[in-house]
């Protein structure tokens, strides 16, 4: 019924806790573990290969040899969406950690019983390294149209279960840095998106691992770029003209955002020339 969908990167320090929470579900539904391992350099590997031993009708790996991210891939779609078995995907990363043991159960009936819904989510605490609950970050604690959805929402990602909806990653999103919200797009066709604010927090946690904890700021603002560049070509391609208009508006602010004033000003004085000399030549 479903498929959990676990990517990690050394995670040595929390992949036992986060494969726990996983398998700690009660559920009237059988559900499968993808976990896809991009060639981590710790112990990460060996630990996944415990639980594949001890529980190898729930855990189905993959050991990357060389690492796929860093050549650009997504990989929950590519590796993990494609190979899921599952009417429903829910997600949970190497180093993040589902609390509820009925999250699953009751994120799977609500979709059983809305059909008009493509996914549902809950609200996360944010932890450090240790554990330690960390200030709360900004996330959506409300119920999203379908438009929200196309149009991207910020939502924590270990908390969705959605609709299997995905045959292809398409090819505008290869340069897609934050995949998460090209998914919640792509659901955004499908139907509504739903808070369930009744379960128990699932825990995100923040590292000096962390791809996106990691990151400056200026390479969260490339990636954003990226991910809003990829949205609008995509949105392009299959001809919703006023999706793709309004995707390009967060392009143009990102662009902004990732120039500077100063930055900005001598790309418009380029583009301002380059339309002069189009014309009067």
């Amino acid at each position: 019924m479903v498929s959990v969908c676990c990517t990690s990167y050394n995670h040595e320090r929390f992949i036992s806790q986060c494969l726990d929470g996983v398998l700690a579900q009660k559920t009237s539904f059988p559900f499968e573990i993808l976990v896809h391992d991009d060639a981590s350099t710790d112990g990460t590997a060996e630990l996944i290969r415990g639980y594949a031993k001890r529980h190898p009708h729930l855990v189905k790996p993959i050991f990357q040899v060389d690492n796929q991210y860093s050549r650009g891939r997504s990989i929950n779609p590519e590796f993990n969406f494609l190979r899921a078995k599952g009417k429903y995907i829910a997600i949970c990363e190497g180093d993040d950690v589902w609390v509820d043991p009925l999250k699953l159960q009751a994120q799977v009936d609500f979709l059983e019983a809305n059909p008009s819904f493509a996914l549902c989510f809950t609200d996360a605490k944010t932890i450090d390294e240790s554990g330690k609950v960390l200030a709360p970050l900004h996330a959506t604690k409300r119920d999203l149209s379908a438009t929200e959805l196309q149009l991207t929402a910020s939502i924590f990602t270990l908390t969705a279960c959605f609709r299997h909806v995905f045959e292809e990653w398409p090819r505008e999103f290869a340069n897609v840095r934050y995949g998460d919200l090209a998914i919640w797009s792509m659901l955004g066709d499908h139907g509504a998106g739903k808070y369930m604010g009744d379960i128990g927090a699932s825990l995100y946690r923040r590292h000096r691992g962390g791809l996106h904890s990691a990151a400056s700021l200026r390479r969260r603002r490339q990636m954003a770029l990226e991910t809003a560049a990829g949205l609008y070509s995509y949105r392009l391609r299959i001809g919703q003209q006023s999706l793709a208009d309004r995707h390009l508006e967060d392009v143009f602010v990102h662009t902004c955002s990732q120039l500077g004033v100063c930055g900005f000003w001598k790309m418009a004085r380029r583009a301002f020339k380059h339309y002069v000399n189009r014309i009067f030549r």
